[in-house]
């Protein structure tokens, strides 16, 4: 196997910041999201087995990292796979191995991750009950599965419901965000409420489930210049009542 280097991309404990308002992200949300991954990594004594689902080209490929992030994440793998149901995407040579096909479909060990991790999937998923019971079946005892999601209780995300289940998704994307939009997939926006998740968790089994609140710039880029004064406004003025739990960024973590 080949001996990946250590990264400047330091990890980040999500027990540091379950309870802090505002962790702000506005440099980069994918390196976040790696830094917490490899904080869940350290109970594995840095060595554990990870698989990224809906890998895509590798957290990162799209940011300005430029793949930091997702080479921070192999240095800490004895194993990484990945799975991605896009037929035209070709994934990251970073992994050991991988699947073709969703969570649910791809042909993925039971009992084998200690990492599994989802960047801006779950919003995706039809079936959140299926899709639960399969990350619990491929973990191993004392696994954790890490996701961040949009928020549901925030307005964004209330507007983009309702957009999207009228059927103006992606019309709308393209008109205002045309870089997102060629690579947008309809969204269900089913299991990104912390209630749903936690209730979920439950069902499936889950020992733990813990949440975080983030603000992050990319809602900026979905308006126009003369107008990004208003997302700016509306979060300072959620961060200053105090309420993170109505910040865009969700990322919950469940522990086998």
């Amino acid at each position: 196997m080949t001996p990946y280097q250590r990264s400047p991309v330091q990890p980040l404990s999500l027990d540091s910041i379950v309870d802090v308002v505002n962790v702000y992200t506005d440099r980069d949300r994918a390196e976040t999201f790696a830094r917490l991954i490899l904080g869940e990594a350290q109970a594995f004594g840095g060595r554990a087995r990870i698989l990224d689902v809906g890998c895509g080209r590798g957290l990162g490929a799209n940011e300005r990292t430029r793949l930091t992030s997702l080479e921070a994440i192999r240095a800490c793998a004895i194993e990484f796979w990945g799975c991605e149901p896009d037929p035209g995407i070709v994934p990251t040579s970073l992994l050991d191995r991988f699947e073709r096909g969703t969570l649910q479909s791809a042909m993925l060990p039971f009992t084998y991750f200690d990492i599994i991790y989802a960047h801006y999937v779950v919003e995706h998923v039809s079936d959140p009950s299926s899709f639960f019971q399969k990350v619990h079946a491929l973990l191993r005892p004392g696994g954790r599965f890490i996701f961040m999601t949009p928020n549901a209780k925030h307005y964004f995300v209330k507007i983009a419901r309702v957009i999207a289940a009228v059927g103006l998704e992606t019309p709308i994307l393209k008109l205002l965000h045309p870089g997102a939009a060629a690579v947008h997939y309809p969204t269900k926006y089913l299991v990104n409420d912390a209630d749903v998740v936690e209730r979920l968790a439950r069902e499936t089994g889950f020992s733990r489930c813990d949440f975080a609140y983030f603000e992050h710039g990319d809602l900026r880029s979905y308006f126009p210049r003369s107008l990004r004064w208003i997302p700016t406004g509306l979060e300072r003025v959620l961060a200053g009542l105090r309420r993170p739990e109505h910040l865009p960024g969700l990322v919950v973590r469940l522990e086998k």
